[in-house]
């Protein structure tokens, strides 16, 4: 594989970033059954099911399949920053292992293309590929995202030379250098709520950050001896990512990215956000956020509670990213039409594409998007009442008139 082909893996898919009533076929559920909670886990729960072939689909949790009746304000507003995620060469407890994208994300076309734990499934695609068609992972998971980004991780030292690295990226997380402040409003404090609202703020970092800095020369996970931000750190929030002004006291106002009308069912919080949902971590840290634009958004979590403190645990974002999109986030970190990469990297993201981006099903369709499934885990944060302004990204240079 050439230099320019294991860079061009590398910065496609080592970065970060989702809205999802991606399209699911009940017809493929007829004869099938509930999952047992055993298996519920890493995109697996109330909303997956066994198929009529006898395989699990991992599903994805629909508006739809919110519980009814319960509802009411118990407890909150909660805020929450993320503390770690897994992109697809990490699993949820940020180790290296093989094939860890398998486990991540949710069954966003209702098919099992080449999925290893479903090898009855007749083999069936979204739409035309370029290409070999991506698998899917496990329970029929789709994640091309998570795949290729553990591909480039596999090539070594590529991504550690542009800053874009899984590990460095829960390093930044870590140190507070940048975030997205998570609010949940209106649970009922109990499993089922008919009713919340999720807003998300992203965050330039906490106010103050520790002396310790991280750095893409360690060794995988040196960073870990430091510690970590807590709850008495405050999460500036990026200006221009909420409605009005933050108050003096209070809560923070309504985010701009928000689900004014997700639920929580057995314990499980499911936002679905709107087209174009953008997702970049916007703060200075040797590992660079790649700004990821997603259709067909979906943010699912389970809501924890020990001794009074609130935990998001096995918290999956997943979608889809336009082809087109990922193209632009290379030109705003300023990969832009001449540079060595800008060719190879057209080709990639277009070899990856496994799904439409409206998420229909159409065999004969070419792909245009690249299906999406990211795990994380947040806890409890607080946040300053004073904004923060970004550094923008570098971009492209304006066309010549």
């Amino acid at each position: 594989m050439t230099r320019s082909l294991a860079i061009t893996l590398v910065l496609a898919l080592s970065g970060l970033g989702l809205h999802a009533c991606a399209v699911y076929d009940e017809s493929l559920l007829e004869g099938s059954g509930a999952v047992s909670k055993d298996l519920w886990g890493s995109g697996v729960g109330w909303w997956s099911s066994k198929r009529a072939d006898g395989c699990v689909s991992a599903g994805v949790p629909r508006s739809d399949q919110r519980p009814s009746g319960a509802s009411g304000d118990g407890v909150g507003p909660l805020y929450f920053a993320v503390r770690s995620m897994a992109l697809g060469s990490l699993d949820r407890d940020q180790e290296p292992t093989k094939d860890a994208w398998k486990e991540l994300g949710f069954d966003l076309d209702g098919m099992c293309t080449a999925s290893d734990t479903c090898p009855t499934a007749a083999y069936a695609v979204p739409c035309q590929t370029i290409g070999v068609t991506p698998p899917d992972g496990n329970y029929c998971r789709d994640n091309s995202f998570g795949k290729l980004e553990a591909e480039a991780v596999q090539l070594g030292g590529v991504g550690k030379d542009f800053g874009l690295s899984n590990d460095g990226f829960n390093c930044a997380l870590c140190r507070g250098d940048y975030n997205f402040v998570i609010k949940i409003t209106g649970w009922n404090g109990q499993p089922n709520d008919s009713n919340v609202r999720i807003d998300l703020y992203p965050s330039p970092g906490i106010t103050q950050k520790p002396s310790w800095v991280c750095s893409l020369q360690a060794a995988d996970g040196a960073w870990r001896s430091n510690p970590c931000w807590t709850t008495a750190d405050e999460w500036a929030v990026q200006e221009g990512s909420f409605e009005g002004a933050i108050p003096s006291s209070g809560d923070l106002p309504n985010a701009k990215l928000n689900d004014p009308s997700a639920y929580v069912r057995d314990g499980f919080v499911v936002g679905q956000l709107p087209a174009d949902a953008s997702f970049w971590f916007p703060g200075e840290s040797a590992a660079r956020a790649y700004p990821l634009t997603l259709q067909g958004g979906i943010f699912a979590g389970k809501l924890s509670e020990q001794d009074g403190s609130y935990t998001i645990e096995d918290g999956t974002i997943a979608g889809r990213a336009k082809v087109v999109d990922m193209i632009q986030g290379f030109r705003e970190l300023g990969v832009c039409e001449g540079h060595e990469f800008f060719g190879p990297i057209n080709l990639f993201v277009n070899g990856g594409a496994d799904v439409l981006a409206n998420g229909a099903i159409s065999p004969e369709a070419a792909c245009d998007a690249v299906s999406v499934g990211i795990g994380f885990r947040a806890e409890q944060a607080s946040f300053s009442r004073t904004a923060a302004a970004v550094t923008p990204l570098p971009g492209c240079p304006a066309p010549p008139p």
